[in-house]
């Protein structure tokens, strides 16, 4: 999903301008992760290489 981000940033950003409340929308920022779909199995090694120095 996070691959999907020139198809969703439009809808989410509508959805957020429609649900929140204009003072927190104006203050929220919609941010893709940089690492893509990638990020969740970097985010893997970091926890298992931080387990093994322990």
């Amino acid at each position: 999903m996070i691959a999907q981000e020139e198809y969703l940033r439009d809808r989410i950003e509508a959805a957020l301008g429609k649900y929140l409340v204009p003072s927190i929308a104006k203050h929220t920022k919609l941010a893709f992760a940089k690492h893509r779909n990638d990020a969740g199995v970097l985010g893997a090694y970091y926890h298992f290489r931080n387990m093994q120095k322990k």
